[in-house]
C-alpha cells in the first residue's frame, strides 16, 4: 500500500539521521502524523508532535472547542480528537461537502493553481464551525494557511506555525 511505502521510506530517512547532530525531529505534515508512532520506533530522537502542540496551544488559550480545517484523512483519523481530548477539548469538524472544498483548496496549493476562489470558501467554513461552538479555528494542513490567506485573527492558528514555534522554543530553551 501507499502508506506502507511511505512508512518504509520515512523510516529509512529517520535511521540515516546522525543522532549526534540533532536532538529533535518534527513532521511538518498533519496527515503524516499517522506514521509517527512507527517512526518513533526507528530512532532515539524525540519527535515534536504538531498535533499535540496544537492541543497544548488550544489548552493555553483556555479553548473548550476547536474547529478543524484539515484533509479528509486527518479528520477521519481522529488525530486531533485524541490529542485534544486529553485536555478536555472537543473537535468540531466540517461537513462532508465542506471537506470536499477543503481538499480542493489543498490540491490547488499543491498544484500551484489559483487559490483565490478558495479563500472566502475556507473562511465561510471557519465561520460555520464558529457558529457550531468552535472558539479556535485550526488550519490543520500545512497547505491551508496559503489557501486561507494571511490573518491576524487571534481565533485562527496554523498548525505549521505552532510546530515551528515549538521546535524553535525547544532549540533555544533546550
Amino acid at each position: 500500500s501507499q502508506q506502507n511505502a511511505a512508512l518504509t521510506m520515512l523510516q529509512q530517512r529517520v535511521k540515516s539521521i546522525d543522532e549526534t547532530l540533532f536532538s529533535t525531529l518534527a513532521i511538518a505534515c498533519n496527515t503524516a502524523h499517522l506514521l509517527a508512532p512507527a517512526l518513533q520506533q526507528s530512532t532515539s530522537l524525540q519527535f515534536v508532535s504538531m498535533i499535540d502542540q496544537v492541543a497544548i496551544v488550544a489548552y493555553q488559550k483556555r479553548v473548550r472547542k476547536i474547529g478543524l480545517l484539515a484533509s479528509p484523512t486527518t479528520i477521519k483519523s481522529g488525530l486531533y480528537n485524541a490529542a485534544c481530548a486529553s485536555f478536555g477539548i472537543t473537535v468540531v469538524v466540517p461537513s462532508s461537502e465542506q471537506l470536499n472544498t477543503i481538499e480542493a483548496a489543498i490540491r490547488a496549493v499543491i498544484a500551484c493553481t489559483d487559490i483565490h476562489p478558495y479563500q472566502q470558501a475556507l473562511r465561510d467554513i471557519a465561520a460555520t464551525l464558529i457558529g457550531r461552538g468552535a472558539e479556535l479555528i485550526v488550519l490543520g494542513c500545512t497547505e491551508l494557511p496559503i489557501a486561507y490567506g494571511e490573518t491576524s485573527d487571534e481565533t485562527t492558528v496554523s498548525s505549521l506555525r505552532v510546530l515551528s514555534d515549538a521546535v524553535l522554543k525547544q532549540y533555544y530553551e533546550g
